[in-house]
């Protein structure tokens, strides 16, 4: 089968307890703008059972067609199911790209998916867009166009990958909730509503739900504020977190939010903690470092208000200790300067490294062939040389070895 029969974006369309989840209509949205580059339509999937009403506000903003999947076995998320209901799908409509949110859910379904249709899958995408591939022309090496290219961070932080997956379709990947953007909802727009019923095959993958237990709790949800107060492991103690809260009581939207330190010690829930599920328009930091994580959810902060870390919780209140940045067009992270000086440093460090390797070798083999008459190195002398000059060159062993360059 040519990848020509595939056509169309579309999303999985979460929902739980008949309700859709925030993610479903972000990446709506998404896929609004890459159904707009390869002139095609958007079609969400809604599994579940009795949620055929859904449909209408999936419609409203933006899908262009809803697959409904409406089966008794799907009332409640199960892997084997849903995964068996996606599948058909999948198999059955043919689509070009397949978007799924990165939630508790999605992390589960999206890698069952893509391994029973035989296709990659991309995680924790920041940046989708349809682009060629190669993204730069290579002698020999036909460049595909109307790609999706899938962005991510990568080895914890220190690259930034862009991913294709050229040869298989539907490309596949997920996005945390609130790293795309909804669109405004429009009432009144009405989707084309599908509904498909595949056969559900019950195997020994199927589990047994024996009971269902929720929690009950009055912890915001930070995705709904437009500004948020942030502290981490300098804020000291969870009382302390009360001057947070009424700074952010002065802005209209305001919460307060936390870093992985400061959930960890138990000052706040796991809710507040901020990474790349942050989409605000103001994000003030206070007394914690910028992970990897964060780093993708402030770029998408339209405003970047940060306390110089090194002051103490008590010199709050002094003015000149916040930094303002405003989001930069030119750039999407206006704060890292000091992590690429820190690169630059540990690459300045290899080079220095690599020129003494090739310094010592050659003086190495300089002076064996200067010595007359010195007796053969036997084999085992040899080996020991070898290792200990690339110990040298790793920096393993103690200064008294670099003698032998002198």
């Amino acid at each position: 089968m040519g990848l020509e029969e595939y056509k169309g974006v579309y999303i999985y369309a979460q929902q739980v307890d008949n309700k859709l989840s925030d993610i479903a209509f972000e990446l709506v949205g998404k896929a609004k703008e890459l159904a707009a580059d390869l002139n095609t339509e958007v079609t969400a999937v809604l599994l579940g059972s009795n949620v055929k009403a859904l449909a209408t506000e999936l419609g409203e903003y933006g899908a262009d067609k809803v697959i409904v999947v409406d089966n008794p076995e799907l009332e409640t998320y199960r892997t084997e199911p849903y995964a068996q209901a996606l599948v058909s799908v999948i198999n059955e409509y043919k689509p070009e790209i397949m978007l799924v949110g990165a939630t508790a859910i999605g992390r589960d379904l999206g890698p069952t998916v893509s391994a029973r249709v035989k296709t990659g899958l991309t995680a924790d995408c920041t940046k989708l867009e349809i682009g060629d591939f190669p993204i730069n022309a290579m002698p020999g090496q036909e460049q595909k166009h109307n790609q999706l290219l899938m962005t991510r961070p990568a080895f914890g932080g220190n690259t930034i990958a862009t991913i294709a997956c050229p040869d298989n379709r539907p490309q596949m990947a997920t996005v945390r909730p609130g790293v795309m953007q909804k669109l405004p909802k429009e009432a009144g727009r009405a989707a084309e509503v599908i509904e498909y019923n595949p056969a559900l095959e019950e195997n020994n993958r199927y589990v047994e739900i024996m009971d269902i237990v929720k929690a009950v709790g009055n912890v915001e949800n930070i995705m709904d504020a437009k500004v948020l107060v942030s502290g981490g492991r300098g804020v000291g103690s969870a009382e302390n977190f009360e001057m947070l809260r009424d700074l952010a009581s002065c802005f209209k939207g305001g919460m307060v939010s936390c870093s992985r330190a400061a959930v960890e010690n138990g000052w706040l829930a796991q809710d507040y903690q901020v990474g790349q599920t942050l989409w605000v328009i103001l994000l003030i930091r206070l007394l914690f470092p910028v992970s990897i994580y964060t780093e993708y959810g402030i770029l998408y902060s339209e405003t970047f208000v940060e306390k110089n870390e090194n002051l103490s919780a008590q010199e709050m209140k002094s003015d000149n200790s916040l930094q303002i940045f405003p989001k930069d067009e030119n750039t999407s992270k206006p704060y890292m300067g000091k992590k690429k000086n820190i690169n630059i440093l540990m690459i300045l460090w290899y080079i220095g490294l690599l020129v003494f390797a090739v310094y010592y070798i050659i003086q190495r083999i300089a002076v064996c062939r200067r010595t007359k008459n010195a007796k053969k190195i036997s084999s085992q002398d040899e080996i020991y040389e070898w290792k200990e000059s690339m110990a040298c060159v790793i920096g393993l062993v103690k200064p008294k070895y670099f003698c032998h360059l002198t």
